[in-house]
């Protein structure tokens, strides 16, 4: 693993036990084994290592969209995919959960990263597109509010993921029951 890789795994590992405000540099050296001057020789600030960490967990969750979008499988079998890859490690390794949940609460972040909010929204596009297909399809009932049943998905294993770290609720819904409750009044 290269340093810079290192670096952004680390710090994901430190935002996912406490928020942005609360980790410095020093902090960060220390996790990685280094010192705080080779953090500095690969990224300028703490705002710009935050910044390229944020961005590429963005670009993993857009890229998870845009594959689950390219199988080509019904609705529920595509939104089922994309909850398994979130719920996944709740149990195991609730590292990347925290972390993409600091990313969705933290205000902190918020105000390093100005344009964070249109980043979250291109990925409710990538979700529009996918509904919308199905509508297209006749899937879909031709009523049904695209926008508010791609955040309702979205807003559902968020929750399931904060109630399982932050609440350490141990009965996790399956993926597929997340999905059926959800289309349930959304498929003709």
């Amino acid at each position: 693993m290269n340093m810079k890789v290192l670096i952004l795994d680390r710090t994901l590992g430190l935002l996912s036990q406490t928020n942005y405000s609360d980790i410095s540099m020093k902090s960060i050296a220390r996790a990685c084994g280094i010192s705080e001057p080779a953090i500095y020789y690969h990224f300028k600030s703490k705002n710009k290592l935050f910044r390229e960490l944020v961005f590429s967990v963005l670009e993993e969750a857009r890229q998870l969209v845009i594959s689950a979008a390219s199988r080509n499988e019904s609705l529920r079998d595509t939104l089922v995919f994309i909850a398994r890859y979130y719920l996944q490690d709740l149990e195991s390794s609730p590292i990347f959960p925290r972390a993409y949940l600091a990313l969705a609460t933290d205000p902190s972040l918020k105000t390093v990263i100005e344009n964070l909010q249109d980043e979250i929204e291109y990925i409710q596009i990538l979700f529009m597109d996918i509904f919308s297909r199905e509508l297209l399809d006749g899937t879909i009932r031709e009523d049904a509010d695209l926008d508010v049943a791609c955040r309702m998905f979205r807003g559902s294993v968020l929750a399931v993921m904060m109630s399982s770290v932050y609440a350490r609720t141990t009965l996790i819904p399956s993926p597929e029951a997340i999905v059926d409750l959800l289309l349930n009044g959304l498929l003709k």
